[in-house]
């Protein structure tokens, strides 16, 4: 018998057998899922369903998927790399059987983009599936105080006024609804972190940005506090709004405390919102709700703004929002009454302490009816003073400016673009080496003359 060896050292006979024995290697991959589809959706979740490839191919039972997620889509392998796993204890069914998976925790109004890989037990991995991208819809809340309706939005949003936005996460985008004006159609009334803040919007307020652009799209997040809390005071929880707008109606603002984390002897009536400006915390005049542990103000922008507490024995200043009585406000000037818009106006306010001791007091600065700035002031008895505000405003037209009895109005003019005089330079470069040379001649001259006279060599 006539044999050849193979490298695997088996022998190959010449009937073409081969003796001895070996492992043939599974190298078909599952294959590629191509009809991956969104089957649901809800403000936190979403519903993937896709019929099973096989082992091989088409065939069998594979045995685990690798699903990912990405804000963009996953139309590529470079793309599926930076898209982010989804834990998931899926077992495959039979190829053919209809899969489904429910991906939770997700944010309202987000885009998320989907696909998905399949592996045999080796492993072999399929090729890339199909994408599929869908926008979570926004959870909100719909009625009268007395007859509040849960539901999602899934379609265009009612017309009932108020509209109310229940946003049950620690981040929420909300879409406003704008009239041709930039005004809003509704009062809209928003709740984030299990209600514990809330905001409302009055029907016709507009919102507009640094460009003087109405603000269509806003953004609200629970944050870590940051910064030094006023004195006398501890933060309790601190919130984002953006993006950085002005509103032309006072913001109704609520932030709810929690009774339990007040210092022992604390007065409820003491709880104030802050919101953060120039490197700094600043109080805004507040009231406090022992019945809901909410906390009250108004603001007429966003920004940051913090729920702070008082320390244990410290000494806080009303948080009612008015000034003492006994704080006689005597009268207030501002540096100009016109001014172009990015420009600052000096505030100076007259005051005195009716008192006949030392006190502290409560000073805010209203721009519109809503706080813009505040200062707390010692003063001995009987003393006046004159308390500084710097304010610069964007806005273009009319503001109020107040201060507890007495107001005034500014004018904002659009700022004027600066007249370009570039094109002067080279004339100006000539004329001064002009000048130069004039001033050598004529002092060469004078030195001459004083020589004997300038045709003295000659």
């Amino acid at each position: 018998m006539v044999f050849s060896q193979l490298a695997s050292s088996l022998p190959v006979h010449a009937d073409g057998t081969v003796g001895g024995s070996f492992t043939v290697r599974d190298n078909i991959p599952p294959a590629a899922v191509d009809d991956l589809i969104v089957a649901g959706v809800t403000p936190y979740s979403v519903e993937l369903k896709w019929v099973a490839p096989g082992d091989n191919g088409d065939n069998g039972t594979a045995n685990e998927y690798d699903i990912r997620y990405s804000p963009s889509p996953i139309s590529s392998g470079t793309k599926w790399a930076a898209s982010t796993p989804i834990i998931n204890n899926l077992d495959p069914k039979p190829a053919g059987s209809n899969e489904t998976l429910t991906i939770e925790g997700l944010l309202p109004l987000t885009t998320y983009y989907f696909a998905l890989k399949t592996a045999d037990e080796i492993p072999n991995w399929s090729g890339l599936s199909n994408y599929v991208g869908v926008t979570t819809p926004l959870e909100y809340l719909i009625g009268g105080d007395d007859d509040i309706k849960e539901s999602q939005l899934t379609g265009p949003r009612p017309l009932s006024d108020p509209v109310r936005l229940d946003i049950q996460s620690k981040k929420g985008v909300v879409y406003l609804d704008l009239l041709p004006d930039g005004s809003l159609a509704h009062t809209l009334i928003i709740t984030l972190d299990k209600k514990n803040l809330e905001i409302t919007l009055q029907k016709g307020t507009v919102l507009t940005d640094q460009t003087g652009q109405p603000v269509s799209v806003v953004v609200l997040e629970s944050i870590q506090p940051f910064g030094t809390a006023p004195a006398g005071f501890d933060f309790q929880s601190t919130y984002s709004f953006q993006p950085s707008c002005v509103a032309d109606t006072a913001i109704i603002l609520k932030m709810r405390y929690n009774r339990e984390r007040l210092p022992e002897g604390a007065n409820e009536r003491d709880v104030t919102i802050a919101y953060y400006s120039q490197n700094r915390w600043v109080p805004l005049p507040s009231t406090a709700d022992s019945a809901t542990h909410y906390a009250n103000t108004r603001t007429n922008h966003f920004s940051f703004f913090s729920l702070i507490v008082p320390q244990p024995g410290a000494t806080v200043f009303p948080p009612d929002g008015t000034l003492l009585t006994q704080l006689n406000v005597k009268g207030m000037t501002v540096s100009s009454n016109i001014i172009e818009q990015g420009e600052s106006v000096l505030v100076d306010v007259s005051i005195a302490n009716n008192n006949n001791y030392e006190a502290d007091f409560y000073l805010p600065l209203l721009l519109n009816g809503a706080t813009l700035d505040t200062k707390y002031i010692k003063l001995t008895a009987n003393q006046e003073t004159v308390e500084t505000f710097s304010v610069v405003l964007d806005e273009e037209g009319y503001h109020t400016l107040g201060v507890g009895p007495v107001s005034t109005t500014v004018t904002v003019k659009k700022a004027e673009e600066p007249t370009n005089l570039t094109w002067l330079r080279v004339p100006l470069l000539w004329m001064m080496v002009g000048g130069v040379i004039v001033m050598f001649i004529v002092a060469f001259i004078n030195r001459r003359m004083k020589n004997g006279g300038f045709f003295h060599r000659f």
